[in-house]
C-alpha cells in the first residue's frame, strides 16, 4: 500500500469512516483492494463492503430500477438501526404524470414530468434545442435544484454544444446536446432526495452523496458532513457531491 494511502486510511479510520464495520476497522478485503487499486477506487468504485456504499446506476434508476436501489439502501439503513419498508419497484401514475416509490406504506414522488412548459408538438424532433433546454431547467427548478447554462469548454464539440452546471459553478454536472434524455438526472435527484429526507426524518447526521453522479458508475455514499470534509482534505471528493434537493 502506498504511504499516502496508509496515512489517509489512518485518518479516515480515526474519523469513524469504518464505524459500521466490526471493531470499527477496515477488513482484509478493503485493505487488499486499497493496496491493489488505491484508496479512492477501493472506497467508492465497485468497492468491498464498507457499510457506506451502494451501486445506483443512473440509467437503471431512470429505467425502473429505483425499487431495487431502495432495497440496497434499506440494507445500509438496517445496519444503522433505521427501519425502512419499501416496495421493490416504482410505480407510474399516468393521471398525475409522476413516478413514485412506496416507502413505509406511503407513496413518495420520485420524478414528476409535467413541471415546466409542455411542448405543443408530440415530436421532440420539432422542438428547438433552446425549448428543450428550457424545459429541462424548469423541471430541475421545480425540484429545488438551481442550474445555469455555460458555454462548452471545447470538449467533444461534435457531440455537445453546452454544459449544465450547478449555480455555484463548482462542478459541471451533465454534458448536454439536443435530444439527450434528461431522465437520468431527474430520477437521480429524486432518488437521492428521498434517501436524504428519510435520513433527516430518522435524526441521522449522515446524508447520501453521489460518486460520479448521473453516470452508469453512479454510487451512493453515506457520509456525515465531517467525514465529507475529511475526504476533501485528503483530495478524495473530486467525483463526490450532494445532488439531492435538500440543504440540511
Amino acid at each position: 500500500m502506498m504511504e499516502n494511502d496508509q496515512h489517509a486510511l489512518a485518518r479516515l479510520t480515526a474519523a469513524g469512516y469504518f464505524s459500521h464495520m466490526p471493531d470499527g476497522l477496515p477488513n482484509a478485503a478493503i485493505l487488499n483492494d486499497i493496496a491493489r487499486r488505491g484508496l479512492e477506487l477501493a472506497l467508492f468504485d465497485h468497492a468491498p463492503d464498507t457499510a457506506r456504499c451502494v451501486p445506483l446506476d443512473a440509467e437503471d434508476l431512470a429505467d425502473g430500477g429505483a425499487g431495487m436501489g431502495i432495497q440496497q439502501v434499506k440494507i445500509l439503513f438496517a445496519r444503522r438501526g433505521i427501519a425502512l419498508d419499501a416496495a421493490d419497484s416504482d410505480t407510474y401514475d399516468k393521471q398525475a404524470d409522476l413516478t413514485y416509490l412506496t416507502i413505509n406504506d406511503t407513496p413518495v414522488t420520485l420524478c414528476k414530468w409535467s413541471w415546466g412548459p409542455v411542448p405543443d408538438t408530440d415530436s421532440v424532433r420539432d422542438l428547438t434545442s433552446e425549448a428543450a433546454l428550457q424545459d429541462l431547467l424548469w423541471k430541475f427548478k421545480a425540484q429545488g435544484v438551481k442550474l445555469y447554462v455555460t458555454a462548452c469548454e471545447n470538449r467533444e464539440p461534435a457531440s455537445a454544444d453546452m454544459f449544465i452546471a450547478w449555480e455555484d459553478e463548482s462542478r459541471f454536472l451533465h454534458r448536454w446536446s439536443f435530444g439527450t434524455d434528461d431522465g437520468w438526472m431527474l430520477y437521480a435527484v429524486g432518488f437521492f432526495s428521498i434517501v436524504n429526507r428519510l435520513l433527516a426524518d430518522a435524526g441521522s447526521a449522515e446524508r447520501m452523496y453521489a460518486h460520479r453522479p448521473f453516470t452508469n458508475e453512479q454510487r451512493g455514499i453515506l457520509l456525515t458532513s465531517e467525514l465529507y470534509a475529511t475526504l476533501g482534505q485528503l483530495n478524495l471528493t473530486q467525483h463526490l457531491r450532494r445532488i439531492d434537493s435538500l440543504q440540511y
